[in-house]
């Protein structure tokens, strides 16, 4: 991956290959993205830059040698650590490969993975996934050696949260004082667990959440889907990419239809159409059952933006703004807060496999008792 396939971020790529221009780079950075965000791409593709040989001031070139092992993660100055399961003597090397043939899988497929989408491909349960004590002593040996063909040798730590304290503790020293041909590279989501001693001895490289804008136009190109589908989803998905993703392919075209057909019904207390309503949700499946209340949420959330904030801190499409001047006119501010609560509730609900039909139904009968309230 290349800096140019991610969208935006064009102050924190400036800043990264302005550093090695100016060779004032830091031996360990740290680079701290939201869940799905921009950080892991964004260190990948630092990681091409520094390696190709070829690279421009903005960026790495893409078609050499170096590019194509960078690309397929096979480079040999490329080093891998990555949370996995914990894994005996015996089968430690084969373990390592295997999994760096999942991580190389998963990335093919996706450049925004979470903790989830990792444990979930890798067949692992989240619990169980750490980064060893002997993944930061591989890390001392793999520091130890000259780089096999590029100036620098990349420890890329991705998740560096999930070190255990002894794991950290035997990273310190060569943090502190590293070979100057090695450059570590600690890709965070959740800063606030990282220990302390590591914090302190890494720069720290903050990246913010994608715009609308960025996530509705990449999933434009990369799934060729409508500019209003996409604009809903990137609502929904809050500047996170690796969610969007996952929108797009489990939510309905015509999550504003069943949302405005729903809310009708509901305003009319039109108890037996709801229980007819209820059995068309709990055929919809799962993903699409959870976009559904989530774009719940947004709608609710845009109703008080309608009402109380400014115009231009709208963000909705024009068939959403029609139904909003009027939906706005029932859901006052109290009224929203209420709803909000029994529709997180079923949210949780449906993740833990409760029957949706009845979920729904219940959650009918709440917003009918609510709205008429």
């Amino acid at each position: 991956m290349n800096f140019r396939d991610i969208p935006g971020q064009e102050e924190v790529k400036s800043a990264l290959t302005n550093a090695v221009k100016l060779n004032h780079l830091a031996h360990a950075l740290l680079i701290r993205s939201d869940d799905g965000g921009a950080g892991l791409p964004l260190a990948i593709s630092f990681a091409n830059f520094m390696l190709c040989p070829n690279r421009t001031e903005k960026d790495a070139c893409g078609e050499c040698d170096t590019c194509s092992k960078t690309k397929k993660f096979i480079h040999p100055d490329f080093h891998f650590v990555l949370p996995y399961k914990s894994l005996s003597d015996k089968d430690e090397d084969q373990g390592k490969a295997e999994m760096m043939a999942q991580w190389r899988s998963l990335i093919s497929e996706n450049f925004y993975p979470t903790l989830r989408n990792w444990a979930s491909h890798a067949e692992i349960e989240s619990k169980q996934i750490s980064i060893s004590v002997k993944e930061s002593r591989r890390i001392l040996y793999n520091v130890a050696l000259k780089p096999f063909e590029a100036e620098k040798k990349i420890i890329f730590i991705w998740l560096p949260e999930l070190l255990g304290n002894e794991a950290a503790n035997a990273l310190l020293k060569v943090l502190e004082e590293p070979n100057q041909r090695t450059q570590f590279l600690l890709i965070a989501h959740d800063y606030e667990k990282i220990l302390p001693t590591i914090l302190s001895r890494t720069q720290l490289v903050s990246v913010r959440r994608f715009t609308d804008d960025e996530i509705s136009s990449t999933l434009m190109k990369d799934f060729g889907a409508d500019l209003e589908k996409t604009e809903q989803i990137a609502r929904l998905a809050e500047g996170n990419m690796n969610a969007a993703r996952e929108l797009v392919h489990g939510m309905p075209d015509n999550n504003l239809a069943l949302f405005q057909n729903w809310f009708r019904l509901c305003y009319g207390q039109k108890m037996v159409d709801l229980v007819f309503l209820s059995e068309e949700f709990q055929n919809m499946g799962k993903e699409p059952q959870k976009n559904l209340l989530q774009f719940g949420l947004s709608m609710l959330r845009e109703s008080l933006i309608y009402n109380y904030g400014k115009p231009e801190q709208i963000r909705l499409t024009v068939e959403e703004k029609s139904f909003m001047a009027n939906f706005s006119k029932v859901i006052q501010a109290n009224k929203v807060d209420r709803i909000s609560q029994w529709i997180n509730e079923s949210y949780y609900q449906i993740e833990r496999n409760v029957n949706p039909k009845m979920v729904f139904l219940d959650l009918s009968i709440q917003i009918s008792k609510i709205i008429k309230a």
